[in-house]
């Protein structure tokens, strides 16, 4: 029987050896792309349509909660921080409404 002796990992020299070259290589672009250090020198190729710009009396979902005044956020986020709010429980149960007639009330039971 031949014994041979039982090489040591080298996996992790060969592949330093291996990725150093390459770290330094980066990234080859074609000779066409322009490039800079920062995007203030980016030049425009091609455009389509015109620029729409964002109308300002579109509010997102926090400016309409508020408006509405569903939620109390001063509460919530003494509580939960500052994205905490308590959302007001009127508005699953109206006042005047038995609450045992609302879905949620099967839900808990």
């Amino acid at each position: 029987m031949i014994h041979v002796p039982r090489q040591a990992n080298t996996k992790p020299a060969t592949q330093k050896g291996r990725n150093k070259p390459l770290e330094e290589i980066g990234n080859i672009v074609h000779d066409s792309v322009l490039f800079s250090d920062d995007d203030a020198n980016n030049a425009v190729i091609r455009s389509w349509g015109e620029k729409q710009l964002q109308e300002p009396t579109i509010k997102n979902h926090v400016e309409l909660v508020k408006l509405a005044e569903i939620a109390e956020f001063a509460r919530g986020a003494e509580v939960a921080g500052s994205r905490g709010f308590y959302l007001d429980p009127t508005i699953f149960f109206p006042p005047g409404r038995d609450i045992n007639s609302h879905p949620m009330y099967y839900f808990n039971a």
